[in-house]
């Protein structure tokens, strides 16, 4: 990774992107406006008053030509050169929540994912998406934000009620739309239910991004049978999909439920699944007859790991199935000792 950065290409276009930001300099505008002015060029979200648009000037038409040619090459180097150029200006330290509002918070918000690529090279990048994100208060930083996920492609945490909301959902949906390759989703204390269907449609949607999907704190209760049904297809109709967790999502109550019951017990029997967690749902609270049914369904499983019960994280870290919430992007790392709870979390992201 650090060899590419370091290609000839790149260097080209950090000279292009520094010989820009002078122009904008002399014309009255901050290094960090230049460069979100820039981001939202090439990422085709022009703003208003953008010193891209109607300008012939030779520093701008030469940054403008880069940005629109189609050749992988050029467009590869832009895409490792403009983190590079936002590390000089931005704070790489700074608490993403708390400067959304910022016009600024574009150039912090890639500086601080540039930070953790150079930092965690072999850790996938993990970041939150939760209330705070909805504050966003500039169109520069939300095109940062979708510039992030299509570069860094980082997993997804979606914390709360985030995706329940028309403003909530509209933000999340593009976020999903950037991403380019196949991630890990984690949707935890959320309120994904069958009396918010517009939530639940685009929860349904968002499966199509994931090759590992964790359910957590959660309640099947909250769904109707037919909810299931269509996630169970959803499921199977995402063949990149091979791990699933459904920690602590009430299983047990809802299993009196018939229809519900079923649909877990054809999960258990999808032979694309690698790895199943149904870890926290109080599986022995089942009657004799369920029981009966869930081990039969288990032995004849086609998964190689079905997980059942939590395991205790000093086990667990040492066979490498659990990361440390420090590694999340959105919240300040923070040390802490997990709970029995808090473990599930964090099983999906292997």
């Amino acid at each position: 990774m650090h060899r590419i950065f370091r290609s000839s290409n790149v260097d080209q276009c950090i000279s292009t992107i520094e010989k820009f930001i002078i122009h904008a300099n002399e014309l009255g505008r901050s290094n960090k406006e230049a460069i979100g002015d820039l981001i939202a060029f090439f990422m085709k979200k022009p703003l208003p008053n953008s010193l891209l648009e109607n300008n012939n000037d030779p520093k701008v038409a030469s940054i403008k030509r880069m940005c629109r040619v189609m050749d992988s090459r050029v467009r590869m180097g832009l895409l490792l050169a403009i983190p590079e150029v936002c590390s000089k200006f931005g704070d790489d330290e700074a608490d993403m929540p708390s400067i959304l509002s910022e016009k600024d918070a574009a150039v912090h918000l890639i500086s601080e994912f540039y930070h953790r690529l150079r930092n965690e090279p072999t850790n996938q990048m993990h970041f939150k998406m939760n209330d705070a994100w909805a504050n966003i208060k500039t169109k520069s930083t939300e095109t940062a934000l979708l510039f992030c996920m299509q570069t860094f492609v980082p997993a997804l945490i979606i914390e709360g009620d985030f995706p329940n909301e028309k403003r909530k959902i509209a933000l999340f949906q593009e976020v999903l739309g950037a991403l380019e390759c196949k991630t890990t989703l984690v949707y935890t204390r959320n309120g994904i239910t069958s009396k918010n269907p517009q939530g639940m449609t685009c929860f349904l949607k968002s499966m199509n991004i994931a090759n590992r999907l964790s359910l957590t704190h959660g309640s099947f209760e909250d769904w109707t049978a037919n909810d299931m049904q269509h996630f169970v297809q959803m499921v199977k109709s995402c063949p990149d999909l091979t791990h699933l967790s459904l920690a602590h999502m009430n299983i047990d109550a809802c299993c009196k439920d018939e229809a519900k019951f079923k649909c877990i017990l054809d999960l258990i029997s999808l032979p694309q699944l690698h790895y199943l967690n149904l870890s926290g749902n109080h599986m022995n609270h089942l009657n004799k007859e369920q029981r009966q049914r869930l081990e039969s369904a288990m032995s004849r499983s086609p998964i190689e790991v079905i997980q059942l019960r939590s395991t205790p994280e000093k086990i667990a870290s040492s066979h490498r199935l659990f990361v440390s919430s420090k590694n999340v992007l959105g919240e300040k790392s923070k040390a802490a000792d997990k709970t029995d709870e808090d473990v599930s979390l964090y099983t999906m992201l292997l």
